[in-house]
């Protein structure tokens, strides 16, 4: 089979959830190490602040009300000695929000990929699962297409008790139905299993751990009712984890048209963007023009 680029092993259809994902995620390292950058400078505006305010300090002698300059620095103190906070402690926060952001995109990406399989191949919607869905023909008919898939994912995921599910399980459930669930690399399924879970003790909980946490992640040595602080190097390891799953099931998409794993590499290689941050720490070369990717699919 000619590997050519005027083929393309996915349809189009299928990989714009997948291009939409990484586009998201990418712009959300940018978002973070911008933000990072910005806190740590907070701490030297007080200094700046009130050489700024002194005059306006001096010639508001009557005791009566603050000046405006003088509300300004105390502001500004404010928001220093938070960020001198988040500094000291490794952005837990920021963290935490990126990771929920995270999961929340991988969820998005799915069922936007399921539901554009509904409308875009007629054999889905004869498969087994779909067929046995209890659906009212009035919440259908006031529908258009996409919103039609996209309710229709809603209700399978549902009667897959999907929200219940835990790690990619939830992902793999949903794909199953449609012969596009698979093995996974269980580096890659052990670190998405922590994201979800991390993302629910920070949704829910505020980061405090209970039980539950602590019994489903004893690697993490969390202790009962302390608050988990997620740190640059969990979350850069939540990316890649992500970013290795979505190739997996770009893999399954491709394979499932006929194309062997060394084509469809090539081709994720030469066509998906790039997710890629500015600076090291954020550095995600999974793929590289002229070069094999860094971490490269395991399933076969």
């Amino acid at each position: 089979m000619s590997d050519s680029t005027d083929r393309w092993p996915v349809p189009r259809w299928a990989s714009e959830p997948f291009y939409r994902f990484m586009d998201h995620i990418g712009d959300l390292q940018s978002l973070l190490h911008v933000s990072t950058r910005g806190i740590s400078m907070l701490p030297r505006v007080p200094d700046i602040v009130e050489v700024l305010a002194r005059s306006d300090l001096t010639e508001d002698d009557s005791g009566s009300a603050p000046g405006r300059s003088a509300l300004a620095l105390e502001r500004a103190h404010r928001e220093a000695a938070l960020a001198e906070r988040e500094i000291r402690r490794g952005f837990p926060l920021l963290h935490a929000q990126a990771a929920i952001t995270l999961w929340g995109a991988m969820e998005n990406a799915l069922t936007r990929f399921v539901a554009a399989l509904l409308c875009n191949d007629e054999a889905a919607l004869t498969t087994e699962a779909v067929q046995r869905l209890r659906v009212r023909a009035g919440d259908l008919l006031v529908l258009d297409d996409t919103a039609r898939a996209e309710f229709l994912v809603d209700l399978l995921d549902r009667e897959l008790a999907g929200p219940l599910r835990q790690g990619i399980s939830r992902f793999e459930a949903l794909l199953q139905p449609f012969d596009l669930s698979g093995t996974v690399d269980e580096t890659t399924k052990k670190s998405l299993f922590e994201l979800n879970q991390v993302r629910n003790l920070h949704a829910h909980r505020l980061g405090f751990t209970d039980a539950r946490f602590c019994r489903a992640c004893p690697w993490l040595g969390a202790a009962e009712g302390e608050y988990f602080a997620v740190s640059q190097t969990a979350l850069t390891s939540y990316f890649s984890a992500a970013l290795d799953y979505i190739f997996t099931v770009l893999l399954r998409i491709g394979r499932r048209s006929g194309w062997t794993h060394e084509q469809l590499e090539k081709h994720i290689e030469q066509q998906l963007p790039r997710v890629r941050a500015e600076r090291p720490t954020w550095s995600f070369d999974t793929l590289t023009e002229g070069s094999a990717p860094a971490r490269r699919i395991t399933e076969r």
